[in-house]
């Protein structure tokens, strides 16, 4: 009879919790996270379609193509699905030439691109509401990435440089963005080193010794090797994600970042993001003011340099246009949801005055300051079942993603 009563009395409260919580999110949009409903509605209406369907579908799509060691998606059955759903939708056929040049399928890939493209040209949409940006240029679609260069972003102190690569069959080029940062004592700093032209790399030395590449996520590793070559005499620092990271594994590590222990104390700032399965460390460089993110934003901006086809259409799926923003699969990354709203809430502290992410514009565009408040306030203000909602809703929309996520936890 107690025992009744007690289980009865935590099924109670425990449906009240959650009740709460749902209500609680009821004007926070699933799918463009930190977003309200308002702000999805305003996205769905200058695509001329409702877009959670799409999302679903489209998400589907690309996880199923980029990564099919770990999900598991029959893209046939789900492409018919989406050019039912939305066959007026120019930014559905522009996923399908996407997706079909990733398998290769050239003659596919340009006849679904001529549609999307004769989609859109039909469309009387004011060129700042529309979302044409998304479509590729001539240059984008041929696989010729924009000629690299090294950038000051703050005079004497903070270069970029980006690298632009691809993966599988198509010649679509992906960007990632490395951040050269003088340290006082004239030393640089490397963070998210990428593979660079000798011709840069000569560039980068006349500024001074390299002196530490540091890669402070776990799963990039792709330039890590190269960019030891280029840069002999620099030590490399990675994160303890590597060394239970398939293909980082077999690569050398001078030493992992470590959370309380900053490699230039006083002079950059770390915060690490143990709860998430990223296991990032965001870095705050304090004479510039300059935040240093890997992979835990993503911007997309139409019109600036470094806004590939490829991470515009990506971005844009997982639920960011002309913002800096979460992309909307992380909330299944949080791992320990606690830990990672008490670095959110420290690294909005923080003074920062420009944002720079890996997957984003080589320079950043203006007042990139608020977008970090704009892109991560909303974390602080979550508790952990709403978290839960969150990861509720997302696998809800995504069964097979759930059979396929539990998998690749337990194999760690």
């Amino acid at each position: 009879m107690v025992g009744g009563l007690i289980s009865g009395g935590i099924v109670l409260v425990c449906t009240a919790l959650w009740t709460r919580a749902r209500y609680r999110m009821r004007s926070r949009s699933r799918y463009l996270l930190g977003e309200t409903r308002r702000e999805e509605a305003e996205l769905s209406a200058r695509a001329g379609v409702d877009l959670k369907r799409f999302f679903i579908l489209s998400q589907r799509l690309l996880w199923g193509q980029t990564q099919p060691d770990l999900f598991t998606v029959d893209l046939e059955a789900v492409i018919a699905e989406l050019l039912s759903e939305y066959p007026d939708f120019f930014v559905a056929h522009l996923l399908v030439a996407f997706i079909r040049r990733e398998e290769g399928k050239d003659e596919l890939a340009d006849e679904a691109l001529a549609r999307a493209r004769e989609i859109e040209a039909k469309l009387d949409v004011p060129r700042e509401r529309s979302l044409r940006h998304l479509l590729p240029t001539e240059d984008e679609w041929a696989g010729i990435p924009p000629k690299v260069s090294l950038q000051e972003v703050v005079p004497g102190v903070v270069w970029r440089v980006p690298a632009y690569f691809v993966h599988g069959k198509a010649p679509l080029p992906e960007v990632s963005n490395a951040t050269i940062v003088r340290r006082r004592d004239g030393g640089l700093v490397i963070y998210n080193p990428v593979e660079v032209p000798l011709e840069i790399r000569d560039q980068i030395l006349e500024l001074g010794d390299v002196t530490h590449l540091v890669i402070a996520t776990k799963f990039h590793n792709h330039f890590i090797a190269t960019t030891q070559k280029l840069f002999p005499g620099a030590k490399t620092y990675g994160v303890r994600g590597h060394l239970k990271n398939p293909p980082s594994k077999e690569l050398h590590f001078d030493g992992f970042l470590c959370e309380g222990e900053p490699l230039f104390p006083g002079e950059i700032d770390e915060f690490a993001f143990g709860g998430h399965e990223f296991e990032e460390v965001v870095m705050i460089h304090r004479d510039s003011r300059t935040a240093i993110i890997h992979d835990l934003l993503v911007s997309n901006r139409a019109g600036l340099e470094g806004h590939t086809f490829w991470l515009r259409l990506y971005s844009f799926c997982w639920g960011i246009d002309e913002r800096v923003g979460v992309l909307s699969y992380q909330v299944i990354l949080w791992t320990k949801f606690l830990s990672v709203r008490r670095t959110v809430r420290a690294l909005l502290l923080a003074n920062v005055e420009r944002v720079l992410v890996a997957h984003g514009p080589v320079v950043p565009a203006p007042g990139e300051s608020p977008q970090l408040h704009r892109a991560l306030g909303w974390v602080c203000e979550l508790g952990p079942i709403e978290h839960l909602v969150l990861i509720r809703d997302f696998f809800a929309g995504q069964p097979g993603f759930f059979r396929d996520f539990v998998r690749y936890m337990i194999r760690g």
